[in-house]
């Protein structure tokens, strides 16, 4: 069986005049700019896997939602992964720009996550081969699930000290 490369590309110096800045991070919500920089992490590949949980952790995730939160993105970014048809452009975590494709990826959680499946199966298959648009999108609505849990739950039950930051947008 031939192994699949992984396709995300990283270019801290992508040009104003590419297109592929559409925000600044500042701009995103507090919850946005949380799981933007954790999928960042997580495209660097498992030897920065630590950091992520370090970085989760310092955003004010409680210990006991960490692990399902990580899980949660492991699933939705191999889904990603497998489901891949072309390159998905990324930028450095500390990076202040926001790319296409990443925006793209929070126009999915936050479909995913509102309950508006159509769109995130829309977002999805912009990325996504066309026998995995739902696993994709399915993946996308338990990363978002687990995301609130972690940053907003009062949303969801859980009870936790922090509030941090408002749903996705």
């Amino acid at each position: 069986m031939k192994s699949r490369r992984v396709k995300f590309a990283v270019d801290p110096l992508l040009s104003a005049d590419d297109g592929e800045h559409v925000g600044e991070i500042q701009d995103l919500t507090t919850e946005e700019q949380h799981i933007l920089r954790a999928i960042r992490i997580w495209m660097g590949g498992p030897a920065h896997h630590w950091q992520l949980r370090s970085f989760l952790h310092a955003a004010g995730v409680r210990s006991h939602q960490v692990k399902s939160l990580h899980r949660a993105l492991d699933a939705f970014m191999a889904n990603i992964a497998i489901a891949l048809e072309r390159q998905l452009w990324r930028h450095m975590p500390c990076c202040p720009q926001v790319s296409r494709d990443e925006r793209l990826l929070l126009d999915l959680l936050h479909s995913a996550g509102t309950g508006e499946h159509q769109t995130a199966v829309s977002h999805a298959h912009m990325i996504s081969r066309k026998d995995r648009v739902e696993a994709v999108a399915d993946a996308a609505a338990w990363l978002s699930e687990e995301t609130q849990r972690a940053f907003k739950p009062e949303l969801s039950g859980v009870r936790h000290e922090s509030s941090v930051a408002p749903v996705l947008h």
